[in-house]
């Protein structure tokens, strides 16, 4: 990513949205989160869960009280995951990352709605350019030369 397409990035909300989706992807699905996902899924008769339960031997959980992810699988669901973002940063900051930034102007990868509400209720103004400027070094081929 150059200097200039930081600043895009400050400037264009739709090029925000398209980068936290595909962020969201890279990082997000593909990792040990889908395991987690794989397997039958429960229903509800009355929609909000109040009547599932989960039976174990130690006695009946009701679904709105159970935990879905233990503390290890929490560890090792965090651990993938910061594995992802730092592969998703160093390609961004890599030469690549120029094209990643050029072909999410063009078009959007995905087609997910979420989060593009958040996207437009943003303003310009509460992105915190000044704190990424910081991280220019990085963006530039100067930069990883350096390092």
């Amino acid at each position: 990513m150059t200097p200039d397409q930081l600043a895009e990035l400050k400037n264009d909300a739709t090029l925000r949205a398209r980068l936290a989706k595909r962020m969201a992807r890279d990082c997000f699905r593909n990792t040990i989160l889908e395991d987690f996902h794989a397997g039958k899924v429960s229903s509800s008769q009355t929609g909000d869960y109040s009547d599932v339960k989960v039976v174990t031997p130690y006695g009946e959980i009701h679904w709105n009280a159970l935990s879905r992810i233990s503390d290890t699988e929490m560890k090792a669901l965090m651990i993938d995951i910061v594995d992802h973002c730092y592969d998703f940063l160093m390609e961004l900051c890599s030469p690549n990352g120029r094209e990643v930034i050029e072909n999410l102007k063009l078009r959007d990868e995905l087609r997910v709605d979420a989060g593009a509400h958040k996207a437009q209720s943003i303003s310009a103004q509460r992105f915190n350019y000044r704190r990424l400027i910081g991280l220019l070094p990085f963006f530039t081929d100067a930069g990883s030369e350096s390092r």
